[in-house]
């Protein structure tokens, strides 16, 4: 329950609700291992267009390690838009670098 919780309240963090907040257009939840897994991308959001994919797991943000999932949103929201973010993902057991140009929430009326 505590994971779905997670994933929950990451993907309200990513939806970009406050001001210019970063937004990379993901879903996320904790993993069985070390990491973040991607639970989801949105289609065309930056992350999509960045190349990652669901089930990609993120070891690394802007070369530090990634193992709490509150941290991880706090730095996506602490970049600004327009920033690069780098990211190294475990895919199909091997790491690959990815970087997203973070941007801004789409204004689509939703409240």
């Amino acid at each position: 329950m505590f994971t779905c919780l997670a994933v929950m309240v990451a993907s309200l963090i990513f939806a970009g609700n406050e001001g210019d907040a970063g937004y990379i257009g993901v879903q996320i939840k904790s993993g069985d291992s070390d990491g973040i897994v991607i639970q989801d991308v949105v289609p065309d959001g930056p992350a999509a267009k960045a190349g990652l994919k669901a089930d990609d797991v993120v070891v690394k943000l802007n070369g530090k390690e990634v193992t709490d999932l509150q941290e991880f949103v706090k730095a996506v929201r602490a970049t600004k838009v327009g920033d690069e973010l780098k990211l190294v993902v475990k895919r199909e057991g091997k790491e690959k670098e990815i970087k997203i140009k973070v941007g801004k929430k789409p204004d689509d009326g939703a409240h």
